[in-house]
C-alpha cells in the first residue's frame, strides 16, 4: 500500500489549504466590491471539493490505518464546526456524509481520547444540521432538490452523488423515512428524465418543468456522480438500521399497559411502511438501475483502461476525476455483490487502476479536468484538483488493497 500512503500527505495538504486564493484573485475580488452591481465570488471552504477529498482520506484510513488521513479529516470537521456548519447549497450536504462516516469509524474503534470525543460530537451535530437543511429546503414540483435556487427547475447529475448517499444513510440510521424517500426518489427521477435513450448515458441535467435535457451526453464526471451516488446509497440502504434489533427487543419487553399504544402503532404501520421496508424496496429498484448504468459506462472504457472526459471521446483527454468516481462506484457495486456478474468487473477495474496510477506524480493526482461552471461549460484544463485527488485515492485504496490480498492468497 505504499502508493496509497504516498498519496495521503498531498491529499491532506490540499484539504488543509484548498482553495488557495492568489494575490491576483484577491485584487479581482476587491475590484468587484468597488463596482456597483458586481458581487465578488465567495470562497468555498466547506463544499463538495473538500468533502470528496475528505472521503478519499477516510477510505485510505480504512485500508492503511494511517493516522495522518484521519487527523486531517478531524481538523477539517473542526474548522467546519468553528465556521458554524455553513450550508446553503446541496454541495455542502456532502459534509454530512463525511460526518456520518467519521462517526462510524470512531464508534467502531471505541476511541475515547479527547480529540476523538470532540470529533464524535461534531459529527453528530453536523449530520443533524445537514438533515435539517434538506428538510427545510424548497423542493421542486416532483418533491426533490434542485442544484441551485436561481434555477429551481434544473436538476443536475452532480446532486446524485452530493445529496443522495447522505439522505439514504441518515434516513436508514435514524429511521427517517422522509430523507430516505427523498434520496431514493432523487436518483430514480434522474433515470426517468435525464438519460439518453440510445446510449444509456446521462445528460448533465434536465429541466423538470419543460422536460428539456441539457449539457452533453456522457460527461465523464456526470457518469461518475451518478454511479457513486447509486453505489453509496445502495450500500447504506441495504444494511439494517443501527439499533433496530435493540428497538425490537425493547418493544417486546414493554409492560401490558402499552398494548393500546402498540395496537395504534401497528395500525399506522399498515398504512405507512416502515423505514426498513422503504429501504428494502428502494434498494431492489436502485440495483437494477445500477446494473444498467454500469453496462452503459464500461462499454466506453478506453483501450488503455481509462475513461475520457466525455466517455465517447475516445481520442480525447483522460479525466482522473471521472476515472476515480467511476472506479470507486463500480468497486463498491461489485464488492458488495449489489450487481450480477461481479467477477466481470475485476479485469476492468484492474486495468483502470493501472492506468490511473500513471497519472500520479509524487503522490499528487494529475490529469484531472477543471471545475465545470454549468451546463456545457467543460474547460479543457487538466491538473491537480480535489475531486480528482479524493476520488482516485478512494478507488485506489480499495482496489490496490484487494489486489495485494489476492496476490498473497495465490
Amino acid at each position: 500500500m505504499s502508493q496509497i500512503q504516498e498519496m495521503i500527505k498531498p491529499a491532506a495538504a490540499i484539504l488543509d489549504t484548498y482553495p488557495v486564493v492568489t494575490t491576483k484573485q484577491k485584487i479581482k475580488q476587491w475590484i468587484k466590491t468597488c463596482v456597483p452591481g458586481m458581487t465578488p465570488e465567495k470562497v468555498e471552504r466547506y463544499s463538495w471539493p473538500q468533502a470528496i477529498l475528505a472521503m478519499g482520506l477516510l477510505q485510505a484510513y480504512e485500508q492503511t490505518k494511517d493516522k495522518t488521513a484521519l487527523s486531517s479529516v478531524f481538523s477539517y470537521l473542526r474548522r467546519w464546526k468553528n465556521s458554524g456548519y455553513p450550508i446553503s447549497h446541496v454541495d455542502h450536504v456532502m459534509n454530512g456524509s463525511v460526518a456520518l462516516w467519521t462517526e462510524e469509524i470512531l464508534t467502531r474503534e471505541k476511541r475515547e481520547d479527547a480529540e476523538s470525543l470532540e470529533a464524535l460530537w461534531i459529527c453528530r451535530e453536523g449530520a443533524d444540521i445537514c438533515a435539517g437543511w434538506i428538510k427545510a429546503a424548497k423542493k421542486t414540483a416532483d418533491g426533490i432538490l434542485a442544484y441551485r435556487s436561481q434555477h429551481p427547475d434544473w436538476l443536475f447529475a452532480d446532486t446524485l452523488g452530493m445529496l443522495c448517499p447522505f439522505a439514504c444513510r441518515y434516513g436508514v440510521q435514524k429511521q427517517d423515512k422522509e430523507l430516505l424517500n427523498l434520496g431514493i426518489r432523487q436518483l430514480e427521477l434522474f433515470f426517468q428524465k435525464g438519460m439518453d435513450e440510445k446510449t444509456g448515458l446521462p445528460y448533465h441535467g434536465y429541466d423538470e418543468k419543460t422536460g428539456m435535457k441539457y449539457g452533453i451526453i456522457g460527461w465523464g464526471r456526470a457518469c461518475g456522480w451518478m454511479l457513486l451516488g447509486l453505489s453509496q446509497s445502495i450500500l447504506w440502504i441495504s444494511e439494517q438500521p443501527a439499533g433496530a434489533e435493540q428497538a425490537d427487543k425493547l418493544q417486546a419487553e414493554q409492560p401490558a399497559g402499552a398494548e393500546q399504544t402498540n395496537k395504534l402503532q401497528a395500525e399506522q404501520s399498515a398504512v405507512q411502511p416502515s423505514s426498513q421496508s422503504v429501504a428494502r424496496e428502494g434498494c431492489n429498484r436502485l440495483i437494477l438501475l445500477q446494473q444498467q448504468l454500469l453496462d452503459s459506462i464500461f462499454v466506453w472504457q478506453r483501450a488503455d483502461g481509462g475513461f475520457s472526459w466525455q466517455l465517447q471521446a475516445q481520442e480525447g483527454h483522460r479525466d482522473t476525476s471521472a476515472e476515480g468516481m467511476i472506479g470507486y462506484g463500480a468497486w463498491l457495486a461489485a464488492e458488495t455483490a449489489a450487481v450480477q456478474r461481479s467477477e466481470q468487473w475485476s479485469s476492468a477495474l484492474s486495468r483502470l487502476a493501472a492506468t490511473l496510477q500513471t497519472s500520479i506524480q509524487k503522490g499528487y493526482v494529475t490529469d484531472c479536468s477543471g471545475e465545470c461552471k454549468g451546463f456545457a461549460e467543460y474547460p479543457q484544463v487538466y491538473g491537480t484538483y480535489p475531486w480528482g485527488s479524493g476520488s482516485a485515492l478512494a478507488f485506489l485504496a480499495v482496489q490496490l488493497f484487494r489486489e495485494e490480498n489476492n496476490d498473497r492468497a495465490e
